[in-house]
């Protein structure tokens, strides 16, 4: 019989809401919310919920196991493992929402479940969960191998709306849009133009971008470069700008079209 904890995973969302992650010194220029809190809660209670979940797995595990020789146990451990990792390396490849993910664990939950009342109660903590989940996401949301992204617009006045397709003279336009990114609900990156030509308005330029030229000031005229992690671009237009006749960018996460 399976015995598993579903609730912990679902209060954890209501005891986590309104938490947002700090990120490092460098990065707090670019947070425009005001709203933060220190991550020692936060972290302390997902540690926490973790052990509710698999310390009961564990210990049903570890007794199937001690009915099994060593080296049979000690297989399937690492069968398991492997396993694991090919499953979720199958959700990195094809980008899958980890509410597939939840569906499929928790399908196999129901079906090994041999309590009625075990079965009823895991399935409404998980559809609940589920709901949460489905709620929280932005509907523009996409799913990379690593992360959970949104994009949002920049505005004037430093609010945010859901950003739309480029204008087709993105790069060629005065004053052009600036984005946010956002990966797993926090700031990654602000995506804007550094060339300081391109705005017309004064202040118009949402951030000061002087450091992605810091490297052109401390090698100028540099004519091939190399940008390991290129992202949205930036580092790029700014060896272009500085005089590169050659850029090699090197970026880790898939979809070139969409850096």
């Amino acid at each position: 019989m399976v015995s598993c904890r579903p609730f912990p995973a679902g209060c954890g969302r209501f005891l986590l809401r309104g938490f947002e992650f700090q990120q490092g010194p460098d990065e707090l220029r670019y947070l425009f919310r005001a709203r933060s809190s220190s991550t020692v809660l936060p972290v302390t209670v997902i540690f926490i919920l973790n052990s509710l979940v698999f310390l009961p797995l564990g210990n049903l595990i570890g007794v199937y196991f001690q009915r099994l020789p060593t080296l049979r146990a000690y297989s399937w451990d690492l069968g398991g493992a492997i396993a694991g990792t090919a499953v979720f390396g199958l959700f990195s490849y094809f980008w899958f929402s980890p509410v597939i993910g939840s569906v499929i664990a928790m399908s196999l939950y129901l079906i090994l479940s041999e309590s009625r009342v075990r079965w009823i109660f895991g399935g409404l903590c998980f559809a609940a969960t589920v709901a949460l989940m489905s709620r929280s996401a932005d509907p523009g949301t996409l799913w990379s191998p690593y992360y959970h992204i949104t994009v949002k617009q920049l505005l004037p006045d430093g609010n945010t709306k859901d950003a739309i397709l480029p204008p087709d003279d993105l790069t060629t336009m005065k004053d052009p849009p600036a984005y946010i990114v956002n990966v797993n609900h926090d700031f990654y990156q602000l995506i804007a133009t550094v060339d300081a030509r391109r705005y017309t308005r004064p202040g118009a330029q949402v951030l000061d971008f002087r450091d992605q030229f810091l490297s052109h000031r401390v090698r100028p005229q540099a004519s091939d470069v190399l940008v390991v992690g290129s992202g949205s671009g930036k580092e790029l237009e700014a060896a272009l700008i500085s005089g590169a006749d050659r850029v090699d960018a090197v970026e880790i996460d898939p979809g070139p079209h969409s850096h």
